[in-house]
């Protein structure tokens, strides 16, 4: 795994159990379709307006389309056969943006098959604290 976090990233106001359910789910499904030879990237980031972006890529099975929608139902589930010997209740990404959409944020993914999956989390700014400017 690979991971570009800046030093200069503010404090995210939000409950730390949540917020680590939100990541060890992206990246638990990011690995676990992912073959060994793989790659997965945790990256985060400001945008221009200042919102809170992070990003969960990885080369994996990807999906297509119809894959992305069932994926984000409660309890769907996109076809396993391509999959190592893993499997799972189908709640994580419904459960996740879900999460997401609690703090007001927004989950986006993009995933093609054979070429890998991007999940983009963005978390608006009212919920950024800037230590540097508290003090």
């Amino acid at each position: 795994m690979v991971t570009h976090l800046p030093d200069s990233l503010p404090v995210l106001r939000a409950d730390v159990r949540r917020l680590k359910q939100i990541l060890i789910n992206l990246l638990s499904n990011a690995i676990k379709f992912t073959h060994e030879d793989g790659l997965v990237m945790l990256r985060a980031g400001l945008t221009d307006n200042g919102d809170l972006k992070i990003d969960i890529s990885d080369t994996g099975i990807g999906m297509d389309d119809d894959g992305i929608r069932t994926a984000l139902r409660k309890f769907g589930q996109v076809d396993g056969s391509m999959i190592r010997d893993q499997e799972g209740s189908g709640l994580g990404l419904a459960l996740t943006e879900g999460l997401i959409t609690g703090y007001d944020g927004s989950m986006a993914i993009k995933s093609a098959p054979g070429e890998g999956t991007t999940v983009t989390i963005v978390l608006p700014k009212e919920r950024l604290i800037n230590l540097k400017e508290a003090v």
